[in-house]
């Protein structure tokens, strides 16, 4: 590790949140005031950048600690383990997530939110994750306690124009 990189505690530099509990089966309203997204939304690659999931209305407000918000990292942990970076979202409605998801947001500008995508999906640290959570479950306390290692503002950015690269290589190539 150069001397420009430091090895963190996931938590030490975003907070994790839990998506909201919803006590029942999500009920669709076509003109619902509140955008829930679900696993599924987050597998489906067709729709573009804005972030759609299920409109529907909630009988309270949720609490704004489950607010999603452009520039979160959304974190699948279901089977299919996977980080999201949420680059828009539908203006008129306020986003939340199903409790399947956790919500990262960095805590200040010493990582960046794209680095976290790219990090969080590289395959050894995916092992690490479903290794750690093997039997235990996908807990706030396992994700905040995974180390990482954060480099200078430059070195991010270089490693996500990089994964922007081979992502767009693949895309072509399939």
């Amino acid at each position: 590790m150069t001397q420009e990189a430091k090895s963190v505690y996931l938590l030490e530099v975003a907070d994790i949140e839990e998506g909201y509990p919803f006590p029942s089966a999500l009920q669709r309203h076509e003109n619902g005031k509140v955008n829930v997204i679900e696993l599924r939304d987050l597998m489906d690659r067709t729709r573009g950048d804005v972030l759609l999931g299920t409109r529907t209305d909630l009988s309270k407000e949720p609490n704004a600690k489950y607010f999603i918000r452009t520039g979160d990292v959304l974190v699948s942990t279901g089977y299919k383990y996977r980080a999201h970076l949420v680059k828009a979202l539908p203006e008129d409605l306020v986003t939340i997530c199903t409790s399947t998801i956790r919500r990262l947001r960095p805590k200040n500008d010493t990582v960046a939110s794209e680095y976290l995508v790219v990090l969080l999906n590289l395959p050894a640290t995916r092992q690490k994750i479903e290794r750690d959570v093997q039997g235990a479950g996908w807990k706030r306390e396992r994700l905040a306690a995974l180390e990482i290692v954060i480099p200078s503002t430059e070195r991010q950015n270089a490693v996500c124009q990089l994964a922007c690269a081979l992502t767009e290589e693949q895309q072509v190539s399939e």
